[in-house]
């Protein structure tokens, strides 16, 4: 967990949000410390705390219906802040499009945070003070959109006489975290070429009507590992297990379908290991974000990735499926076979619970045929 003390209009509040924070509940943050008013604390702080992404609250975007919006979006509306007026809206439009769009420089201040907050979990207060830094400077340069760690430091030189910071400091920290992410990433091309040699590492397909899914799955604290599995050897979808045991499921193609039936297996599965099957509609079982009847994983259809944990969410319980029950749940779900005896009636099938799509669209054509 991350917090920290703010003043909105005046009032010291304590801000909560998940571990290693990203720009957008950073970015809420900062919008609050300038523009929040009396009557948002007095509606959403009675109790001089507030919740950002996290806890199930008004500005937690990882609740159903808010699929498209972000904690910075629902901080803004909160606000009445119209998104046509600058500063702010050049602001949230670029926080928005590297949240929830997923578009970003690799050298702008946004991503730059996620690196830094990957490389060294320890230091997320140090890092989001340099976030912050940033977007203060970005705050007073005009109409310019580009927030790199290169046009922020020319500006705060050339446009900015004063700042309680050094900017050739920040720039520094920003340049080394962008460095070392390279690095990061040559190792791991290193590591898994050398295990792909050694015939060690675990790769298999999944047959996709006329494709086949290249499907790689290794454990590995290198975070960058599922961007070299998809660059180097053109895995369709990764399995990355961290050393902490937590694990990350993501598929590379946009137009992948099914991931949402693999979500609904692993928590039927992890219901059963964990002794009490709570739910077994379908529907709700394909639900993005994190369910209460399986708070280890965390589906999220937007970004076409399942999660059980990680640095931003350390404390979710790890799964209690095996290696090779993971990999079975990914094969019924994102497969397009059937079992061999389908034929012989859906209540005697073993995947009946699973009310997979391509099992109902088959037996809504044997009974139509009836």
């Amino acid at each position: 967990m991350f917090y920290c003390d703010i003043e909105i209009a005046g009032i010291t509040v304590r801000v909560f949000t998940h571990a290693c924070p990203h720009a957008d509940e950073l970015t809420a943050l900062f919008l609050l410390e300038n523009v929040g008013t009396k009557e948002f604390v007095d509606k959403y702080c009675s109790d001089r705390k507030l919740y950002l992404g996290v806890n199930g609250g008004p500005f937690d975007e990882h609740v159903k219906g808010r699929e498209e919006k972000s904690c910075l979006l629902l901080v803004a509306e909160a606000l009445g802040l119209d998104l046509r007026e600058e500063p702010w809206g050049r602001i949230i439009r670029f926080v928005n499009m590297n949240d929830v769009d997923g578009r970003k420089s690799n050298r702008d201040i946004a991503a730059l945070l996620k690196q830094m907050m990957m490389q060294n979990p320890e230091g997320q207060d140090e890092h989001a003070q340099w976030f912050l830094n940033g977007l203060l400077v970005k705050y007073y340069d005009g109409m310019n959109r580009d927030f790199s760690i290169d046009r922020i430091s020319d500006f705060a030189v050339n446009g900015i006489r004063e700042l309680n910071f050094n900017i050739h400091k920040w720039k520094e920290k920003g340049e080394n975290a962008f460095q070392l992410q390279k690095k990061f990433f040559e190792n791991a091309v290193e590591d898994m070429e050398a295990k792909f040699r050694a015939k060690s590492l675990r790769n298999f397909t999944i047959k996709k009507g006329e494709d086949f899914l290249k499907v790689f799955m290794v454990k590995s604290g290198n975070y960058t590992v599922s961007a070299a599995l998809r660059s180097k050897f053109g895995a369709d979808l990764v399995i990355i297990k961290n050393d902490r045991d937590h694990l990350m499921i993501a598929v590379r193609q946009r137009d992948v379908k099914g991931l949402e039936e693999v979500a609904a297996i692993l928590r039927l599965r992890e219901q059963f290991k964990n002794g009490s099957i709570k739910e077994r509609n379908w529907n709700i079982l394909r639900e993005d974000f994190t369910l209460s009847v399986a708070p280890e994983w965390c589906y999220l259809s937007k970004m076409k990735m399942i999660f059980n944990g990680g640095i931003t969410h350390p404390d979710t319980p790890k799964t209690k499926l095996s290696d090779e029950e993971i990999i079975e749940a990914i094969k019924i779900g994102l497969g397009d076979h059937f079992l061999d005896d389908c034929q012989s009636g859906c209540q005697r099938c073993a995947w009946n619970k699973y009310g997979l799509k391509r099992c109902r669209s088959r037996r809504y054509e044997q009974n139509t045929k009836k």
